[in-house]
This record gives C-alpha cells, sequence and structure tokens, in this order.
C-alpha cells in the first residue's frame, strides 16, 4: 500500500518493543525503512515514567483515593519506570488482595514490605520472555 502512487487515507498505528524486533527475524525494521524513505513513516518512542508521573497514574487509576503514602516510590522503584510492568505489578498487587480498598482508602495490609518483598509471578514471567527473547 506505501508503494501506491494514487492517494490514500490510512493510518496504521502499532506498537512494539525494540528488543522484540531486534532480536527475531522481524519484517518490520524492512517496513519502516522504506516507509521512512517515502515520508510515510514517523514514530514515537516512549521513556520510562519519571516517579511523579508514576505517582499520577496510581492517583488516576483508583481516582484520586488516598494511597498508602510512599506507595508510587516503591513502585516506581519496583518498575524501574517501565509503564508496562507498572501497570502488571499494581493489577497483581490487587489481584491477590495485597494492595486493597479499605473503609476509608486503599490498603496495603500487610504493609510496604509486602510490595517490595518479591515480583509476582505475571511480571516474573513478563521479564522472563523478555530475557530469552
Amino acid at each position: 500500500m506505501a508503494r501506491r502512487r494514487g492517494l490514500a487515507r490510512l493510518l496504521v498505528l502499532a506498537t512494539y518493543r525494540p528488543v522484540e524486533v531486534l532480536t527475531h527475524v522481524h519484517p518490520l525494521p524492512t517496513v519502516t525503512q522504506e516507509l521512512r524513505l517515502h515520508g510515510q513513516y514517523v514514530e514515537l518512542r516512549l521513556d520510562y515514567l519519571p516517579e511523579p508521573e508514576a505517582a499520577t497514574y496510581l492517583s488516576q487509576r483508583f481516582s484520586g483515593a488516598l494511597l498508602p503514602e510512599g506507595l508510587a516510590r516503591i513502585l516506581y522503584q519496583r518498575t524501574n519506570g517501565t509503564p508496562l510492568f507498572l501497570v502488571t505489578l499494581v493489577n497483581e498487587l490487587v489481584r491477590r488482595g495485597t494492595f486493597r480498598e479499605g473503609a476509608v482508602s486503599w490498603e496495603l495490609p500487610e504493609g510496604p514490605a509486602s510490595v517490595a518483598a518479591g515480583v509476582p509471578a505475571t511480571l516474573r514471567q513478563l521479564i522472563g520472555q523478555q530475557s530469552r527473547a
């Protein structure tokens, strides 16, 4: 489609992890190179979240509810600001009940150490997949 001479209204929006493209035989580098040559390609790289942005994510995710003090810092330290890891870790903490809604605010019944102590299985699996790729 990129080689068409006539006009076409088409937007392709895609996401990928560079490590996946580098470690596999993947057609994306060839396609993006050709699109770039014809001025038909724009890449927007997403950076890691700074700690204040992680706190903003939590605030929005939990509708501005009161959250345990230092939670954003702990999660930021555990995930290094990687958005996918942050979301996965929060999902797992909620799923396990490690982080749950209390009467007045969201709580860590077992304290902040429950977050810092270990990486949940889903996140560990995700990291394992990345390192084997």
